[in-house]
């Protein structure tokens, strides 16, 4: 599994060229990918993976609940990553639309079966790249980077080269 997400994070880099309350921390770091300074986290609660430069971003604190990871990026950067459970049991359309109400403006979008990207700006101008997984009737796995509105083209190519990495485990 990880040489096909080693591949696959590799084909997306060349592509873009650039509410448990379970304490225990079941997330780890995947075996590093050596190519081009990428790192892998892999969270083993809601069973996916994202690769992300290792150099440019720093992983804060696990929480409590194990949904995801907050990762610090230069210049005030941030990628989200996280899992959710559908409790409300909406359908994907209306995660879509809960997450599209963050956002004031869709720059790009794509849609399929089960995921969505957008690059878009937020209410407060913020450049943002997002993606959505929807990864069976009761989960949700989001990525989410987020840069200051005049972001530099090669700092938002890091992001999209993150969020757009995000998979789900064939085994989850």
């Amino acid at each position: 599994m990880k040489q096909y997400f080693s591949i696959t994070l590799i084909s997306a880099a060349l592509a873009l060229s650039a509410c448990g309350q379970d304490s225990a921390d079941n997330s780890v770091l995947a075996e590093g990918v050596a190519t081009n300074g990428y790192t892998e986290y892999e969270n083993e609660r809601f069973g996916f993976l994202i690769g992300y430069a290792g150099s440019r971003f720093t992983l804060q604190d696990a929480p409590q609940n194990n949904d995801g990871r907050v990762l610090d990026g230069p210049e005030g950067s941030t990628l989200r990553v996280f899992g959710t459970n559908n409790a409300l049991g909406l359908t994907f359309d209306e995660q879509i639309a809960r997450a599209s109400d963050s956002l004031s403006e869709i720059l790009t979008q794509t849609r399929r079966d089960d995921s969505w990207y957008v690059e878009a700006r937020d209410h407060d101008g913020q450049w943002v790249a997002l993606k959505l997984i929807h990864a069976g009737p009761q989960r949700l796995v989001t990525a989410r980077f987020t840069a200051a509105g005049e972001a530099s083209d090669a700092l938002r190519e890091t992001g999209r080269i993150a969020v757009h990495s995000l998979q789900v485990r064939n085994d989850s």
